[in-house]
């Protein structure tokens, strides 16, 4: 059978355009022209036609795009924040990205997905405004077999449904447990050795095997080694600093942490790091609590719209780590926010999330970052740090 889900905060989503405070097309984002969109340019009169190319750049070895002005945002932009393509020949006639961005479809074979992107403001809004009891609505369809590969991946993320809907969970652990339990997925599944009887025990023993590891996480018999999670706090740190992430969400100028995590590498160093990150966690458990509500459903979608594991657009691995690694920047945002603010509110959790989307979830460079440097992909050696991730939520 074919399941199709939509994403519940896009029924009767409407562009804010100029209204929105953060317009898609002021960001440094490559906006790629779809062959069909030059086609029709070229179908104009020489004017017309001249006056639209004279906005393409074709960079070397890449598609054409839209060019860009002083300030990074699409030549096309005026100054009312308007798409002057737009304005003078019509919504046809701007580029097919354009036209549907934040509007998004992830799918294999038997699951399609209707989503929008967190980059949007108005997106993210309405996710949190409209109720988030049910994110995704769901139909069925009968459909011929697929495959048994596209079987397991969706069998696979209906497991992924069931960890995510643990509602006593601790956030933390569930991250942890998911990035352990799916590295152990993929590798059998990359072996041809994953079988539906294994995942369908994986599902039945849930419960069990959660109270489980809760139960040793809170007896402390499961923590990250300090020198281990301070090298991983200064990499998600280099993450969030490299990503032109606004500088709100940054440390404040000769702050604790910031000096920290700009000594020199060692592993005393990188204990310190850890036990500043600690203290920073357990400021911030009150924060995380109140995010709760939020916090649950938006990974839920959050894993829908990178198509994890069903679809993604890398491979399982990179979606994987690349998938968590950016849940991390997110944490160290609001642990920022926290420690200048002390306290997280529900509309900074909502810009934190679409800035972190925008820098992150919306450009390439982290997933291939992990492309060339299989060390980043080892992730079995830092799971455990994604236990601090939410604490208290």
């Amino acid at each position: 059978m074919n399941q199709n889900f939509h994403l519940q905060a896009m029924e009767g989503f409407v562009c804010t355009g100029s209204q929105c405070p953060r317009s898609c097309c002021s960001e440094n984002w490559v906006i790629g022209i779809d062959a069909a969109t030059l086609e029709k340019w070229q179908h104009l009169g020489e004017e017309d036609r001249q006056y639209l190319l004279d906005m393409v750049v074709a960079p070397e070895s890449q598609p054409q795009q839209m060019g860009k002005n002083p300030n990074k945002s699409c030549v096309a932009l005026n100054r009312d924040k308007l798409c002057d393509i737009q304005l003078r020949f019509g919504h046809d006639f701007i580029p097919e990205v354009c036209r549907t961005f934040p509007r998004s479809v992830v799918q294999n074979e038997q699951r399609c997905v209707s989503t929008g992107s967190f980059s949007c403001p108005e997106i993210v809004q309405r996710f949190f405004s409209s109720g988030t009891q049910t994110v995704f609505s769901r139909s069925v369809e009968p459909s011929e077999k697929s495959d048994a590969s596209t079987l397991l991946l969706n069998q696979a993320a209906d497991v992924l449904d069931v960890i995510l809907s643990q509602k006593k969970l601790p956030l933390g652990v569930m991250l942890f447990y998911i990035t352990d339990v799916f590295n152990d997925i993929f590798s059998l599944y990359h072996a041809g050795q994953l079988q539906p009887q294994a995942l369908q025990s994986l599902e039945d023993n849930l419960g069990a095997n959660l109270q489980d590891i809760v139960s040793l996480v809170n007896r402390g018999e499961i923590r990250p080694d300090s020198v281990t999670a301070g090298s991983f706090w200064r990499s998600i740190y280099s993450m969030l600093t490299t990503a032109d992430i606004h500088t709100k969400y940054l440390s404040e100028p000769g702050s604790k942490l910031k000096q920290l995590m700009e000594s020199p590498e060692s592993h005393e160093n990188y204990q310190k790091i850890y036990q500043h990150i600690s203290f920073m966690r357990k400021n911030a458990r009150k924060s995380m609590k109140l995010l709760n509500p939020m916090l649950r459903p938006y990974l839920k979608a959050y894993f829908t719209n990178l198509g994890f594991p069903f679809a993604p657009k890398y491979s399982h691995e990179i979606t994987l780590v690349n998938g968590m690694l950016n849940l991390a920047v997110l944490q160290i945002m609001l642990w920022n926010q926290n420690e200048t603010h002390g306290t997280v509110g529900k509309q900074t959790f909502k810009e934190c999330i679409t800035e972190m989307d925008r820098r992150l979830v919306q450009n390439s460079n982290v997933a291939m970052q992990l492309q060339s440097d299989s060390h980043m992909l080892q992730v079995e050696k830092y799971c455990l740090c994604f236990i601090d991730l939410f604490s208290g939520a």
